[in-house]
């Protein structure tokens, strides 16, 4: 059986693990399908494996022994199950089940204790997780004791929304009754009621959400702050992004200066080189090793970063992924009057994201591009210096409409940053001026457009 590889694993703790400790779990890790209600932890009784999903969701359910159960938390595949064992013990009296069928990487929880043991590193890694997910216990008590169920209900669905590709979820009226502590006729009422108003439809076993901002009206305060702790929690630079990280240094050009927009002695992930032993100042190979992360952590079909000019107000492509020289040279420079996705965030210095090309009327000046290209939908997220200024785009492309989730988007930010500080750093050094570097680029990579 293949030894996942980091760059190749979709979970959110094992992507932010530093190479080191992943490497310690990578040859015990064992890829498994989950098939809905297998059971990932049985009540009292001494947990075997710990899974750490890539796609699906497990419902953590609190029980009694007269039979009472209802919910305490959900994990998808910004977790792991089997959180006794990162708190030295072995067994639990909650249940968890595959409410959602995926797929996951299991670890034998002998392997992983010894691993932990080796890496206190890895062990203080996976306990953040553990923070974040009591904050999830501690939101959903206080949404069973003080929200109506409309809300209740909207909760779920968009924490169930975060953790899915696409927008449907599998589910049943009697599987919510149990997950929300009510009454099936409770929930198919509430459902009829979000479902009047635009937010969801359903069927038979699957709800549909069809607005999630309205979703997350109804919800309230009662969503969003486990989901936020989340992203501090993995924000920090204890827990950096090192997929596509060789080594963390100290950045210095050859005549010991600091850049500006990189303060003295800030430690600066280098991107691993493309193409063998690259040079320190390969612009283009830095960028091309945070663009395919970028990619592979949207589960995106193409994509490009540009390069902004001061000068004269535009954006220009400089490493690409998939696009044909039909593509690039219809977008060979792009400006703030552009109605393109990366014109939209460029002027409004935010994310863009256009969910289907084909029927927003702002993109109907680029829809034959985009026909002939094979995307559907598209996102920009600007590059901006530590003072705010732009230094580029970060775009990609999907051949069908994607709904990147909320740990998608905040990985996608930290690439940026990471990006904009290298571009950065080229600007501030005078010996590499970066328009040549464009240039240069543009011509390697087969891109029309002037810098």
């Amino acid at each position: 059986m293949a030894v996942p590889t980091q760059g190749s694993v979709h979970n959110r703790l094992l992507t932010t693990l530093s190479p080191a400790d992943f490497s310690v779990l990578e040859r015990q890790l064992e890829p498994v399908p989950l098939p809905v209600r297998t059971c990932l932890v049985e009540p009292n009784t001494p947990i075997e494996h710990v899974y750490f999903l890539q796609q699906g969701i497990a419902s953590v359910v609190a029980t009694t022994l007269q039979g009472r159960r209802i919910e305490a938390g959900i994990v998808g595949r910004e977790g792991l199950t089997g959180i006794p064992v990162l708190l030295g013990a072995d067994r639990t009296p909650h249940e968890c089940f595959v409410q959602t069928m995926g797929e996951g990487l299991q670890i034998r929880t002998d392997n992983l204790r010894r691993a932990m043991a080796a890496r206190p590193s890895l062990h203080q890694h996976l306990l953040l997780f553990v923070q974040a997910f009591m904050i999830q216990i501690g939101q959903t008590a206080l949404a069973n004791g003080s929200y109506r169920i409309e809300e209740r209900l909207a909760r779920w669905l968009l924490m169930c929304h975060d953790r899915v590709d696409g927008n449907d979820l599998s589910t049943t009226h009697e599987f919510l009754s149990l997950m929300l502590g009510v009454r099936r006729a409770g929930v198919t009422d509430t459902l009829k009621v979000l479902e009047d108003r635009g937010l969801i439809a359903t069927k038979r076993g699957q709800v549909t959400v069809l607005d999630r901002a309205k979703l997350e009206t109804v919800a309230g305060d009662s969503y969003g702050v486990p989901e936020a702790e989340f992203v501090r929690l993995f924000s920090h630079p204890a827990a950096e992004l090192p997929r596509i990280v060789e080594r963390v240094h100290r950045i210095e050009d050859p005549s010991g200066r600091t850049p500006d927009g990189i303060g003295s002695g800030l430690a600066v992930e280098e991107p691993v080189p493309l193409h063998g032993l690259a040079a320190p100042w390969d612009l283009p190979s830095r960028l091309s090793a945070l663009l395919d992360a970028t990619i592979d952590a949207q589960r995106a079909d193409f994509g490009n970063i540009q390069l902004y000019d001061d000068t004269t107000g535009t954006l220009a492509i400089v490493v690409h992924r998939g696009f044909s020289q039909e593509f690039l040279d219809h977008f060979a420079t792009v400006d703030a009057h552009d109605t393109s996705a990366c014109g939209q965030a460029l002027k409004r210095s935010a994310r863009t994201i256009i969910e289907d090309v084909t029927t927003d009327p702002s993109f109907e000046p680029h829809r034959a591009i985009a026909a002939a290209a094979g995307f559907r939908a598209v996102q920009s997220t600007p590059l901006l210096d530590r003072t705010g200024a732009p230094v580029g785009m970060l775009s990609t492309h999907f051949r069908r409409h994607p709904r990147p989730s909320d740990w998608d988007l905040s990985l996608t930010d930290r690439y940026a940053q990471q990006a904009a500080d290298v571009i950065a750093f080229s600007l501030a050094n005078q010996q590499h001026p970066w328009r040549q570097q464009v240039s240069r680029a543009a011509h390697e990579n087969g891109c029309g457009g002037r810098s």
